[in-house]
């Protein structure tokens, strides 16, 4: 088990959080803190084509930022563009991706975020299929969305199964790697994944930055939605000309420090190792699943989870579990959790879910327990 509590400042001041809510939000370690601090002090200006040193610099760090995102999900730098999240990213696929001007269908898991289905169902057809079995599709698609770990059951998907299926149909496939990219390794050839979003935020980094990957393959089916400057080597009275992958999708002034921030995060994880954060967030992840076994609540999905754990107390809304933890200074999620899809076809008004990162430990767990035995025996005096 990694023991690196003591890495994050936020969980340095206030040593009696239990913080169960990483799926939403991650915290920072000091060198990614320090990272962003050195840059704003040393570094700040804005890149491309500045031509004064400070520039220089900053473009230098943002480049770099850019090849290090690359070889930590197993890409070229020309595939990865930086946008402001995960769901920018899946929009810039919905409203430029253009493989053909026809209306096929977009076949989506159950288990999808909001971020990847609303995107979908704006743009024409939608087919849902489990994110547990393999898709039959019944009519024509150009792409498949999926998950790669649901941020509702902790499961991994078989994205390499759905991938297969999907280039068997001439369709190319979406991975929403949200919860997974820097809580497992990632590779997106591996994958054969051709497009891949992920958010700094839930992986360390800060805010306001995500990645999505664009195989090199499908660049030539892009038709950027969002103009401005960076997006074009030259402008005449009529027309103008697209600039190279990836510019041509980052449109103005990018995340340069937000940038920074997850290259700090990447090497703050690498630091650890990709296989020991892995097996650390699995172990507590699964010890969650079993402890809440011996309470008699029912996890959400299989036993065989990472990252998060969802479940319902009772039949005491998941709010008001929420409430009341947060009385005892734990903190989880609970609600719909941006997945109506799912919670509507099991017939549930939400769930309540603990969510986990490098820096949380069985004890963490083992107080959420006591919690919700706490929670369980104030309703029941109700």
């Amino acid at each position: 088990m990694l023991d690196v509590r003591q890495d994050f400042p936020l969980l340095r001041n206030h040593p009696d959080l239990c913080y169960l809510d990483s799926a939403a939000t991650s915290q920072k370690p000091d060198s990614v803190i320090e990272a962003v601090t050195h840059f704003l002090g040393h570094n700040n200006a804005n890149v491309k084509r500045g031509f004064h040193w400070l520039s220089d610099e900053a473009d230098g760090a943002y480049l770099m930022a850019r090849e290090t995102v690359a070889h930590f999900i197993g890409a070229q730098p020309s595939e990865i563009i930086f946008t402001q999240n995960a769901t920018a990213g899946i929009n810039t696929v919905a409203r430029g991706y253009r493989p053909s001007l026809s209306t096929d269908a977009v076949y989506v898991t159950d288990a999808e975020h909001n971020s990847n289905y609303l995107p979908w169902l704006h743009a024409g057809p939608v087919h849902i299929f489990s994110s547990r079995h393999q898709p039959q599709p019944q009519s024509h698609a150009w792409l498949f969305a999926v998950t790669h770990l649901s941020n509702i059951l902790g499961e991994v998907t078989p994205v390499k199964q759905f991938a297969r299926v999907a280039h068997a149909h001439n369709a190319a496939i979406l991975v929403d790697a949200a919860q997974s990219v820097g809580h497992l390794p990632v590779n997106v050839k591996e994958l054969d994944a051709d497009f891949l979003v992920f958010s700094g935020h839930k992986m360390l980094a800060l805010t306001g930055i995500g990645v999505l990957y664009v195989r090199k393959e499908c660049q030539d089916d892009f038709v950027p939605e969002t103009l401005g400057g960076g997006t074009v080597d030259d402008v005449t009275e009529n027309d103008f000309i697209w600039s190279r992958f990836p510019m041509a999708l980052e449109a103005g002034t990018p995340p340069i420090v937000e940038a920074v921030s997850l290259r700090a995060a990447i090497d703050y994880l690498n630091g650890l190792g990709m296989d020991k954060v892995s097996n650390h967030i699995s172990e507590v992840s699964r010890y969650c699943n079993s402890r809440l076994m011996d309470i008699e609540i029912c996890p959400y999905g299989s036993p065989d989870k990472h990252g998060l754990v969802s479940f319902n107390l009772d039949d005491i809304h998941p709010h008001d579990v929420v409430f009341e933890l947060n009385k005892l200074n734990i903190a989880v999620r609970g609600g719909y959790l941006c997945a109506h899809l799912w919670h509507r076809f099991h017939k549930l008004n939400g769930s309540v879910r603990a969510s986990f990162h490098v820096y949380n430990t069985l004890a963490d767990v083992d107080r959420l327990i006591e919690g919700l035995e706490h929670v369980r025996r104030t309703f029941r005096r109700i």
